[in-house]
């Protein structure tokens, strides 16, 4: 399997259905159950050549993938080639163009620094059919994992089906469908002083939201931003579990593993969507942390359903002050990422003008991890008013600002700090920006730790 982690994909694309002369494929992908090959299977009717080729191509699919070549795993596609994954309770996601290659370049580059290794067995290669020019099989196999080089598992059973094509003498993949018998998470998760993370799926309405999860303790919820996903909070994650909490993140719709219909969403509903974990988890009242708009999210909940939480803590908040050159210079550039409109470089460079890294810090985090579901949310946005959300309910608020963020100024923070008087505490962070998760995590870890201390002794 391709490493499916399903709090991981979703690059949203309109599947276009592949249609040549090979088994018709369902509108709806589905694992592949029934054996129903085209002709019978110790027949002698087919090139011996072209049957070599192909499954040394399978063999390579592996290879490529374990050594995390993303050019080399490329390759082995069709320029128009589909990817289709998906684990049982969710439904699949199709993957094609430069939304799959760019999801799995970032995806293929973070095992790579895990420092866990997977090997893919490929076996019980089943030709369904096979044509001069086209081919259909069925793959099963064994994904496995090792971390820190110590310790192994066997992660999943694995269940291919795929369509291959002959162009130029050089067979290739034109679909891939990778259904594993079980998440392949649930067996690889990286360890933490003992401790793991979990994936969950959480239907809320007709979605099914990605949940990870690490730590146990009191609940933090935790609410990416615009067009992020959950990955973001990774090392704020690691760092409340190992002070004592259960961290819990929540992707959006459309962003990494979450699905269902996301093209007019609403500020409303990304908020009754965190609740609808909340309450799947039996969590109760909770802390939420919100990063950029993912405080706003945080502060309609908390508005919506004040029951649910017990204070609120927005990341990089923004408001009336904005610097409209920088800002559109951050948009534009995030969306150039997600149609690969833009280079690495250059989006480092739009990243520092921007102002949404402070000086001499990194702003390679934000070369990936955009999501097509970034002009749905600027629109769930659009008409909703600061007055419907600003006061969370009346829950207390933590307003932590980045001292150099341009993106969204610290002014904003401190505003919100003067209009509502008591209810809320703003502190800078030093060296930081807009991209404070990964510029200053420590720095968070810490102010939230004392805030929910703090609370607690009230």
């Amino acid at each position: 399997m391709c490493a499916l982690n399903t709090a991981a994909l979703r690059a949203v694309i309109t599947a276009t259905m592949i249609s040549f002369s090979v088994p018709a494929m369902a509108q709806t992908p589905s694992p592949f159950s029934a054996y129903k090959p085209v002709a019978p299977a110790g027949q002698t009717k087919f090139a011996v050549a072209d049957r070599a080729a192909i499954s040394n191509l399978i063999q390579a699919y592996a290879l490529a993938y374990d050594s995390y070549s993303a050019d080399a795993w490329f390759d082995l596609f069709t320029p128009d080639g589909v990817f289709v994954v998906g684990v049982p309770g969710a439904s699949p996601i199709v993957q094609s163009g430069d939304a799959f290659r760019s999801f799995w370049r970032d995806r293929l580059n973070n095992f790579k620094t895990s420092g866990a290794q997977r090997r893919h067995l490929m076996s019980n290669i089943t030709f369904l059919n096979q044509t001069g020019a086209t081919a259909h099989v069925s793959i099963v196999g064994l994904l496995t994992n090792v971390t820190d080089g110590k310790t192994f598992a066997a992660t999943t059973s694995l269940n291919y089906e795929a369509w291959f094509e002959k162009t130029d003498g050089v067979w290739r993949i034109k679909r891939w469908q990778d259904f594993p018998d079980s998440n392949p998470e649930a067996g690889s998760a990286p360890a933490l002083g003992g401790m793991a993370f979990e994936e969950r799926l959480v239907k809320s309405g007709n979605a099914v939201l990605d949940v990870r999860i690490v730590g146990h303790g009191e609940p933090i919820v935790l609410v990416p931003g615009f067009a992020r996903g959950a990955a973001d909070f990774e090392v704020i994650m690691k760092g409340l579990a190992a002070a004592g909490y259960q961290a819990i993140a929540i992707n959006a719709r459309g962003c990494e593993g979450s699905t269902g219909p996301w093209a007019n969403t609403s500020m409303y509903e990304i908020a009754d969507d965190v609740e609808a974990v909340i309450k799947d988890m039996k969590l109760g009242s909770v802390h939420v942390v919100g990063h950029a708009a993912g405080g706003r999210y945080a502060r309609m909940l908390a508005t919506r359903h004040p029951e649910s939480v017990k204070t609120v803590v927005i990341l990089s908040s923004g408001g009336k002050y904005e610097d409209k050159e920088r800002f559109a210079t951050f948009f534009g550039a995030v969306m150039k990422n997600i149609k690969g409109e833009i280079t690495l470089e250059d989006m480092d460079k739009a990243m520092m003008a921007s102002g949404a890294f402070a000086p001499g810090n990194d702003p390679s985090p934000w070369r990936t991890g955009w999501w097509p579901v970034a002009t749905a949310q600027a629109k769930g946005g659009e008409g909703v008013k600061s007055e419907a959300y600003e006061r969370a309910g009346g829950r207390p608020i933590l307003a932590l600002y980045g001292k150099e963020d341009k993106v969204a100024p610290p002014e904003n923070s401190l505003a919100l700090k003067e209009s509502l008087g008591a209810q809320v505490t703003a502190v800078g962070i030093d060296h930081a920006a807009h991209n404070m998760l990964q510029e200053q995590p420590n720095a968070i870890v810490v102010a939230v730790d004392g805030w929910v201390k703090a609370y607690r002794s009230k």
